[in-house]
């Protein structure tokens, strides 16, 4: 063998090799970028539901109601609804659509009434044109517009359809990117939105999540939680949401009674079958919610508040002669919420 020769066997065995284990190496690299962070699923994220061919046979299935799985389906971005407590490798998910880029209105007419009822089904997402049904105050809350965190915006003008319920294992998803925003890695609903869509599942198809997995925590900081708390516009939902989030944060205290108290749905008059009552069975509406309010929020908020007594002391802060039972206090209401927040937000400051 010639010493070209030898010169070219030693090139091609040891340069030409390695390239294939290089290739390999960043297949593997984009695989691992592509996969969800499981600790990022929770309620109001959206991702992104890959084509029925890239998927295990059965991977989606319907998590309430009957019904065949449509293959329209697959290839679309998803909103979590629920990331189960007893099924955490679960996410149970609305689908959102663009519609093909078509209005709603052209593709069910409101003079028939089986396409009409369809009408029913979908919320637009802002900037999405408001539901042509929402002509009014009062349709206008049948129809809410829903809206992302941080004024985020998907691809196309897009639709959640909340009539249907599915599930699937958190690895199969990908996660959700629009080019138009390269920076933004995690698009979620606001709490307000997501309040409104629960409310309109809950009175469309009777669904309702139950306890929910808290292993993962939205990705909220200090500052964004005291801005909501100062806020005299934020509303008890989103009070009790972020309350919930800085106690799992901070103490790990029990958060489902906060979770009870402050998801509070109104039952929309579409509701499929057998509408429940809107009255405690003893009539009074006021007695029924504070007492549901001293169990659930009252005993608990004060253990919150006791744990970080030592540290809102430190901070200079007086926070012992606040009291969260509107009973012994006698103060209205909103004066209730307004020195939770408060209180809350000395805690935070302090942290």
């Amino acid at each position: 063998m010639t010493i070209s020769a030898q010169h070219h066997e030693y090139k091609t065995h040891y340069f030409e090799q390695p390239k294939a284990a290089i290739t390999l190496h960043r297949a593997m690299t984009e695989e691992i970028v592509n996969c969800v962070d499981a600790s990022r699923v929770a309620e109001g994220r959206i991702f992104w539901l890959p084509s029925k061919t890239d998927l295990p046979r059965g991977a989606v299935r319907r998590h309430h109601g009957k019904g065949k799985i449509e293959d329209r389906i697959y290839d679309h971005p998803v909103v979590v609804v629920s990331r189960p407590a007893e099924a955490s490798h679960k996410a149970v998910f609305h689908l959102i659509t663009s519609l093909d880029g078509k209005k709603l209105e052209d593709m069910y007419d409101e003079a028939v009434p089986a396409q009409a009822s369809r009408r029913t089904w979908y919320l637009p997402i802002w900037p999405t044109p408001e539901h042509p049904d929402a002509i009014s105050k009062k349709t206008r809350k049948r129809f809410p517009t829903l809206k992302l965190r941080d004024g985020a915006m998907l691809k196309k003008e897009s639709w959640v359809n909340i009539r249907h319920v599915y599930d699937i294992d958190i690895s199969l998803l990908l996660p959700y990117n629009n080019p138009s925003d390269p920076s933004r890695d995690l698009y979620y609903f606001e709490s307000q939105s997501m309040s409104q869509m629960r409310g309109k599942c809950k009175g469309l198809t009777e669904y309702e999540p139950g306890p929910q997995y808290r292993g993962g925590l939205p990705d909220r900081s200090r500052s964004e939680l005291l801005d909501i708390l100062t806020d005299s516009s934020v509303s008890a939902d989103q009070v009790g949401e972020s309350l919930e989030s800085l106690s799992l944060e901070a103490t790990s205290l029990a958060s489902e009674p906060f979770e009870r108290m402050f998801q509070q749905t109104a039952v929309e008059s579409d509701r499929i079958a057998g509408s429940p009552s809107k009255v405690p069975p003893d009539g009074k509406k006021n007695s029924y919610f504070m007492s549901s309010l001293h169990d659930n929020v009252v005993q608990p908020g004060n253990q919150f508040l006791s744990s970080f007594q030592s540290v809102a002391v430190l901070a200079g802060q007086r926070t012992a002669a606040i009291s969260l039972d509107p009973f012994l206090s006698r103060e209205p209401l909103d004066r209730f919420w307004r020195d939770t927040k408060g209180a809350t937000a000395v805690i935070i400051a302090s942290l």
